[in-house]
């Protein structure tokens, strides 16, 4: 009665999670008109034509009857299936990741779980939605109040009262990042960093789960995060741990069509990480100041392997994948340092993402060196043209995963990722002046790239304007508030004048900018070669202008280099 009750009422919290004021019509392709869930933008967002479906229609997928038969008679015909006659033993636990209990001498060969966030979702207060239902369909009614029946120990306190909301009782245990809960409960302590309660709990999961693992097993997580600061918190749990990553790689989980992707480049697949524990001394200690080169190598040929495999995903998401290999070839060693200064966990994801940014520009074929030409690059490869004269658009969140590398910060220094964006702000990115509403509760802003929408003259003049150079005036421009990326569309806009103008400007920006000028026409090199972007036909005009060759067209997101 327990566990067809239970069906039952997941059940019609499914039915319910379709037919709520907060659902809404999702038009999707050849005429089929589909319904979002109330969780969809991972949040509450109210809608005027909110959608409902008749919960007795067995031809309606989401109604009552249909979910029965599809996630209770299929799924539990399905599970049947699976071990009858087996000698398998299948059994499901209920308990706290940071403590689990231990299954006497049992240990498991293998774990899977999917970490939480950071501060993607408040999950226990987003999970009241289904928590209301269920407490009321899992109990009984004594004289006009609710009394346990079924699951009596995780709907009603030890006085044998319903519990309200779930979020007042589980949340603060819930491995998250939120420090507004944390000064809610009270335990936020002064002086302490919201972020490190965060990193602790995250922490002593990774060990509760090691805990009961094999010597030999494996933990498999799931990640879909574009920030560094979660990434850290991720690389510290593992290493906490006593672990170490022995591969990664993506699956797509994310539907391409999904409302939080709508209208920008979006993360398509989570990237799955293995880990192992350490055992004897390990790989030893790791100089970055040494063996860089050799690991942007490694890298390097990690994405002509992955892109040539032609998967179909996002650019945010190679990228990110790539950038999961690169944290896992740091990890397999005990110790990380550059020079004398030993690297601790930010450092060592700041270092990931500059080494991960050095791939890709070293994957150009030009000899890109500053810091502004290698993001330039980078951001025109990972993100997106979205059409003919539309600018490119990126959330802040991406931007700050891509940016992190470039980030000038001391051991120590208390300055987060944003640090490395704001360097690049006005002169490679710009903000929209938009947020974006549909990712998460906390809204994120957009920015655009200042680079060329089409390939004439206006489109060079706009991104100069936005810049604030005035070209005919480049000469009294000091060294130091210019860079190479700004010399290439200067040169880009000399390219409309006359051959004897372009060379003449030339030679004055050659005396006075020396290695940036030689930087710029190495970037024209890179652009020249990417199909579909405009700035590819102005960087053309560049190299012809001065008599370089162009080298052979590769489209751009590095997916067909390797054909």
């Amino acid at each position: 009665a327990e566990a067809i009750t239970t069906y039952l009422a997941i059940t019609l919290c499914k039915h319910a999670d379709y037919n709520s004021v907060v659902t809404a019509w999702n038009p999707g392709f050849w005429g089929v008109t589909k319904v979002q869930h109330t969780l969809a933008v991972r949040g509450i967002a109210m809608q005027w034509n909110w959608s409902e479906v008749n919960p007795y229609n067995a031809n309606s997928p989401l109604s009552f009857i249909s979910i029965v038969e599809e996630y209770i008679i299929d799924s539990m015909s399905y599970l049947v299936y699976g071990v009858s006659g087996s000698s398998s033993r299948v059994r499901v636990r209920l308990d706290d990741a940071t403590v689990i209990s231990e299954p006497g001498d049992e240990r498991f060969d293998v774990i899977v779980t999917d970490p939480p966030y950071r501060d993607d979702v408040p999950y226990a207060e987003l999970s009241d939605f289904y928590f209301v239902w269920l407490k009321r369909a899992l109990s009984d009614v004594v004289d006009g109040g609710l009394v346990p029946r079924f699951h009596g120990d995780v709907l009603f306190d030890k006085f044998g009262s319903p519990i309200s909301t779930q979020w007042e009782r589980f949340s603060i245990s819930e491995v998250d990042f939120n420090p507004g809960r944390l000064e809610y409960f009270g335990v936020l302590k002064k002086g302490v960093d919201p972020e490190r309660v965060y990193w602790d709990l995250l922490g002593r999961s990774f060990e509760s789960m090691v805990r009961v693992l094999k010597s030999d097993g494996l933990l498999v997580t799931y990640f879909a995060h574009s920030s560094p600061e979660a990434w850290a918190a991720l690389v510290y749990a593992g290493r906490r741990a006593g672990l170490y990553v022995t591969n990664a790689f993506p699956l797509l989980t994310e539907s391409l069509q999904s409302v939080v992707s709508r209208g920008k480049e979006a993360i398509t697949s989570s990237i799955v990480v293995v880990w192992r524990r350490r055992s004897g001394s390990g790989n030893g200690v790791l100089d970055l100041s040494r063996r860089e080169n050799e690991l942007v190598e490694k890298v390097r040929d990690y994405l002509r392997r992955f892109h040539s495999s032609r998967l179909r995903q996002s650019e945010i998401t190679g990228y990110i994948m790539s950038y999961a290999r690169t944290i896992g070839l740091l990890m397999s060693y005990d110790r990380v340092k550059r020079g004398e200064k030993e690297l601790d966990v930010k450092g060592i994801v700041r270092e990931a993402s500059r080494i991960t940014a050095n791939a890709y520009a070293a994957e150009s074929g030009a000899r890109l060196v500053s810091d502004e030409a290698v993001f330039y690059y980078l951001v025109k490869q990972v993100i997106p043209i979205r059409g003919k004269g539309v600018r490119r658009i990126a959330s802040s969140s991406d931007l700050l995963l891509l940016a992190y590398g470039f980030t000038r910060e001391e051991q120590g220094s208390g300055r987060t990722s944003r640090e490395g964006l704001k360097r690049f702000i006005g002169r490679i990115v710009a903000p929209t002046g938009r947020r974006d509403r549909a990712t998460s509760v906390a809204s994120r802003k957009l920015y655009y790239i200042v680079e060329p929408r089409g390939s004439d003259e206006a489109s060079v003049a706009e991104v100069l304007s936005i810049k604030g150079i005035d070209a005919s005036k480049i000469d009294k421009v000091p060294p130091g508030r210019i860079n190479s990326v700004d010399l290439l569309h200067v040169l880009e806009y000399y390219s409309f004048r006359p051959r004897s103008v372009f060379h003449r400007v030339f030679e004055d920006l050659s005396i006075r900018f020396g290695d940036k000028i030689n930087e710029a026409v190495e970037l024209a090199q890179a652009l020249s070669r990417i199909m579909g972007d405009p700035e590819a036909v102005l960087a053309k005009r560049v190299l012809e202008y001065l008599d370089r060759s162009t080298g052979t067209s590769r489209k751009g997101g590095l997916d067909e280099w390797f054909t």
